[in-house]
């Protein structure tokens, strides 16, 4: 059964975990080039994207610059734009893809935020967005020492882009832990939840958590693997 002493000693463990892996400043880009849409998308097994075969589909292929031109499929074209984020980060406009660099001192993990974006390409390597701005985890990403290219494609309304530096290693994520509520004086027998992160370029083959003080009855948590730059 899980007591209240055993739920908020799992709690600080998480929040001791999170916040020791802060290893630097969080960046917030501001500078960024947007574009709109130049393919018409619709209910076809693939869609055309002259964007994405552009700048993307090879990882060697010039970042774009303001004011340049990419037409679609059907002569449909649109150039490159300059905006600017308010002091928060936030770029109030929409758009098919938005791209940015940013200059890191060395290579580290951090973990992506991206409420109003629907996907992020980091360096050439894809994650999930958070469309809805649901106040995600985050997604543990690689930057790299020198210019990274970062590319959001898909946006609802406004964006804004968050990299949080984390230790490398496992990280615990208390924002996002799933525990039940107790009532004082009575024990509970139930489930409860933490999301984990490798914040590492490296697989983890087994992660086991356990929680102290022991818990009656036994503790089910088989052990997981993790894939580089995973969670679970």
């Amino acid at each position: 059964m899980l007591s209240r002493r055993m739920r908020t000693h799992w709690i600080l463990l998480a929040l001791l975990l999170t916040c020791s892996a802060a290893a630097a400043e969080t960046i917030v880009p501001r500078e960024w080039l947007l574009i709109g849409a130049v393919n018409t998308r619709g209910r076809r097994p693939f869609n055309p994207d002259a964007i994405f075969q552009r700048y993307l589909l090879d990882r060697d292929a010039k970042p774009p610059v303001e004011g340049e031109k990419v037409e679609g499929e059907e002569g449909r074209a649109d150039s490159w734009k300059s905006v600017i984020a308010d002091e928060s980060g936030q770029v109030k406009a929409r758009a098919r893809y938005a791209y940015t660099k940013v200059r890191s001192e060395r290579a580290m993990v951090a973990l992506a935020r991206l409420p109003g974006g629907g996907s992020l390409f980091v360096n050439g390597d894809a994650f999930v967005g958070d469309i809805y701005g649901n106040h995600r985890v985050g997604v543990p990403v690689a930057l790299r020492a020198g210019d990274n290219h970062i590319f959001v494609r898909g946006t609802r309304g406004s964006f804004r882009l968050e990299l949080e530096p984390v230790a490398e290693g496992l990280v615990l994520a208390a924002s996002d832990a799933t525990l039940p509520d107790l009532v004082a004086g009575q024990d509970y027998a139930g489930e409860g939840s933490v999301v984990v992160v490798n914040a590492s370029p490296r697989p983890v083959e087994a992660v086991l958590l356990t929680v102290e003080p022991p818990v009656t009855g036994g503790w089910d948590g088989a052990p997981e693997g993790l894939v580089p730059l995973g969670l679970r």
